[in-house]
């Protein structure tokens, strides 16, 4: 069976951020035009510098899923690992009621698997199932 590849990203730049730099660049803006206080425009440049670091940083999360092997990234970095060094996977409903899935490895480790929240269950184990993973409740 030759399976597509499945993927989920999230990244920072999107439209909400950059909505969020024209707001920024519009407070901005204000308070130098308007002459408010110091503190706020202090302020104003403390928020336009958060917005333009997110964008600059783009922090990424999420899984690609595809014949041979599993790619996923989030804060702790990137990882890629052949779907042959998976021992099995775990997916079920996490304590908050979200989708949860944890990447049990050969080597006896266990790694939880960022975006899987945005999938139902079902639908997880379709996708590692397709692939000759074993998955486990």
């Amino acid at each position: 069976m030759d399976a597509e590849p499945f993927e989920y990203r999230r990244q920072a730049r999107n439209p909400r951020t950059y909505m969020a730099l024209g707001v920024a660049m519009s407070v901005v803006w204000l308070a130098f035009a308007l002459d408010l206080r110091l503190s706020v425009r202090g302020l104003a440049l403390i928020y336009l510098a958060l917005v333009l670091w997110r964008l600059g940083a783009n922090p990424r999360t999420g899984f690609r899923l595809d014949r041979r092997s599993l790619r996923w990234f989030g804060p702790r970095g990137r990882r890629i690992i052949a779907l042959g060094d998976l021992a099995s996977v775990t997916v079920g409903l996490g304590d908050k009621g979200g989708t949860v899935c944890f990447l049990n490895l050969a080597d006896g480790r266990t790694e939880p698997l960022p975006g899987a929240e945005a999938y139902e269950v079902a639908r997880l184990r379709q996708e590692f199932g397709a692939r000759g993973v074993p998955v486990h409740s």
